[in-house]
């Protein structure tokens, strides 16, 4: 039993003092609400208290979240859209026993309780998923093979093949064969646009640039040549940087200790660098694929025949049940319902009677309701 009750009221006492800062920084409601529960047995009432609690704090999101959610738009007292959410964006932030009895064998609990919306509404204002299948990828290595070793060296093919005998997803599009033919250029491009038709190319697009740096560290102790590894990836959308990440990797590619007289790395340690780079490269492009989770580049209205668009679509996350905003500082407000999805782009419709495509054609839009 107290099991039982710790696994719902501790966590719930967790959440309540982590966003008590939230409640005072922030608009928040109190509210009370009665809930109740049918006493089926003899064991300990604590399992009924608990119960009726639940139900008191489940009425409070229910009711709460009809009334939080309702989206109206009216302009010169006509309604122009009413739109009802059935997703709760409340979050109870604390609550407190006013009273508790059993009667009729029932438990019953009144609560008041501080409620708060979801940190989750503001950020799906600021980014979406995106839900593409495949990505144009581009690698540029840059190098001088004399600073290093003759055996230590990662080429082109190398890296193509670990990238390859790895499963991305979304998909990398990677050509089986270098865009360039000279096989020891410094720079390669790994996908060929020539292998796709003009209709077809991503507007995805992650661009790696690799650089291989010598460092030397002499002393009266050792020697050491390090290859430095600097691993620089960017994601565009539409050539738009929405997304960088930067990390650098030393290794020690020859060593010498105690004036000469035990070697250290040496040949021998080169398959297991080039390993470590091949899974740290592999991670890195993980990482940065993961930025797709949050593309925050702002959407834009632009006009095709007439027809208002935005610049993102069915693969850029929009849904049926979002609806946009035009961002602007002026105190009239003009909505955009969605009209049309379509991969990159949605057609949508002015709510507002009093704007028309001219005034709002390159204009930012927010995202204020949807899921």
């Amino acid at each position: 039993m107290k099991r039982f009750l710790g696994s719902y009221i501790a966590p719930l006492l967790g959440l309540i003092s982590l966003l008590m800062p939230l409640a005072s920084s922030s608009a928040a409601e109190k509210v009370t609400s009665t809930g109740y529960a049918l006493i089926t047995s003899s064991i300990n009432k604590d399992i009924f208290r608990t119960r009726a609690i639940e139900n008191a704090l489940q009425k409070i999101v229910l009711e709460a979240g009809q009334d939080l959610n309702s989206f109206s738009i009216v302009e010169n007292g006509k309604i122009l859209l009413d739109q009802i959410q059935t997703r709760s964006a409340v979050k109870v932030l604390q609550y407190d026993i006013i009273s508790e009895n059993i009667k009729n064998k029932k438990y019953h609990v009144t609560l008041q309780a501080v409620l708060g919306q979801e940190e989750s509404t503001n950020a799906s204002n600021t980014c979406k998923k995106s839900n593409v299948e495949s990505i144009d990828f581009s690698l540029k290595i840059t190098a001088n093979q004399i600073d290093f070793p003759a055996w230590a060296n990662i080429s082109k093919n190398w890296i193509l093949n670990e990238l390859t005998a790895y499963a991305f997803d979304p998909e990398l599009m990677l050509s089986s064969k270098p865009a360039y033919k000279d096989a020891d250029a410094l720079s390669y491009n790994l996908f060929d646009k020539k292998e796709f038709s003009a209709g077809s190319e991503n507007i995805y697009k992650m661009h790696t640039h690799v650089i291989f740096e010598k460092e030397s560290k002499h002393n009266l102790f050792e020697k050491n040549i390090i290859m430095r590894a600097k691993i620089k990836t960017k994601f565009t959308r539409k050539n738009k940087v929405f997304s960088e990440l930067e990390f650098v990797q030393p290794y020690i590619i020859h060593q010498k200790l105690f004036n000469n007289s035990f070697l250290g790395a040496t040949r021998g340690d080169w398959k297991k660098i080039k390993k470590h780079f091949s899974d740290l490269f592999k991670d890195r492009v993980e990482r940065q694929i993961s930025s797709l989770d949050c593309v925050n580049i702002p959407p834009r209205v632009f006009s095709k025949a007439g027809i208002p668009f935005i610049d993102f679509g069915r693969l850029d996350g929009i849904r049926n049940s979002d609806m946009f905003l035009i961002k602007s500082d002026s105190a009239k407000k003009t909505y955009l319902k969605i009209v049309e999805i379509k991969d990159h782009e949605t057609q949508v419709e002015i709510v507002s009677q009093q704007e028309n495509i001219a005034s709002i054609n390159g204009k930012i839009v927010e995202l204020v309701v949807g899921s």
